[in-house]
């Protein structure tokens, strides 16, 4: 995993990784794991999308609420508890997924407590913070979620 070491240069995702993610994105939403839970899909789809288009304003609870929920943005986050249910339903979902893969998949999408802005680790050990992207790397990047 990355550190938050100032001196180090940010990495930034390559667009053969961003192809992976999409991949393993869709492979993932595709599983039975994720069958049948329209929302919880549409929650890692969200913030999947956010993260690789560098938009992590919008992966704040109060953002979350208010677009995936309908929540008016001023809304109280902590009588209103929508928004750190769906991620923990997705963060077991996820663990589920990965404890139940037969084959070791080329990365793993977490979503670390505490946190709304996914992790992407891939294969060899390399892990890849997105707080930590160059923003301007990211702009020039496609991104076609299925939506």
């Amino acid at each position: 995993m990355l550190t938050a070491d100032p001196s180090r240069e940010p990495e930034v995702l390559s667009p053969e990784q961003i192809d992976l993610v999409h991949h393993h994105l869709n492979a993932v939403l595709a599983s039975h794991v994720f069958a049948g839970s329209k929302r919880t899909q549409d929650f890692l789809r969200l913030i999947v999308g956010h993260a690789l288009h560098g938009e992590f304003d919008s992966l704040r609870e109060r953002m979350i609420g208010a677009e995936m929920f309908g929540r008016p943005v001023g809304y109280d986050t902590g009588s209103d508890s929508v928004v750190r249910v769906k991620a923990t339903e997705v963060r077991k979902k996820l663990a589920q997924f990965y404890t139940e893969s037969k084959e070791k998949p080329p990365l793993r999408i977490e979503l670390p407590s505490g946190s709304y802005v996914p992790r992407f680790c891939f294969e060899l050990g390399h892990s890849v913070d997105m707080p930590r992207l160059r923003r301007a790397a990211l702009s020039r990047l496609p991104l076609a979620l299925p939506g």
